[in-house]
């Protein structure tokens, strides 16, 4: 069963990511793309496997308590390894929506790691950037610990009831 994945996951790889049906964005429409990575034990060792997400404004559903925070509709890019083909990938998905000619438009979240923010930097520098809710709560907690240690209840990351 390992042979035959493996056999038709690098058959299939980015070329079939790159198939995609996108909704044109619309004038005043914004773009957002999420992006994120984890380490994975593989049988070749440590790796780390990344993923993208992008969606429109208008794929954001409204109405009622219901429907908050549900997005309808969005593509994925997905990769095992090396920064460079996740990248392109996100790239060329990105350029489907409009790319660089959306400026402000196109809003770039991550988790602040170093390749991801000069990737984003260096591509999109006229994007809006945003450190995603987890990774800022967790730099806030750290800056709480050291600037607020003398305070009174305040001891630092083994206090429980402090949950960010």
């Amino acid at each position: 069963m390992f042979r035959v994945t493996n056999a038709y996951g690098s058959e299939l790889g980015i070329a079939e990511q790159s198939n995609r049906s996108l909704a044109p964005v619309q004038q005043k429409e914004v773009v957002y793309a999420e992006m994120d990575g984890n380490m994975i034990l593989t049988r070749a060792g440590w790796k780390e496997v990344k993923l993208g997400r992008v969606f429109k404004s208008s794929d954001c559903a409204s109405g009622g308590e219901q429907n908050r925070g549900m997005i309808t509709a969005s593509q994925y890019m997905a990769h095992l390894g090396s920064k460079d083909p996740f990248c392109r990938g996100m790239d060329e998905l990105l350029d489907a929506y409009g790319g660089t000619r959306l400026k402000d438009r196109l809003v770039l979240i991550n988790d602040g790691a170093v390749w991801i923010h000069n990737w984003c930097m260096d591509r999109y520098p006229q994007a809006i950037h945003v450190l995603d809710y987890y990774h800022a709560c967790e730099h806030l907690h750290g800056f709480a610990g050291l600037a607020f240690k003398d305070s009174k209840g305040w001891n630092g990351h083994k206090d429980k009831k402090r949950n960010f």
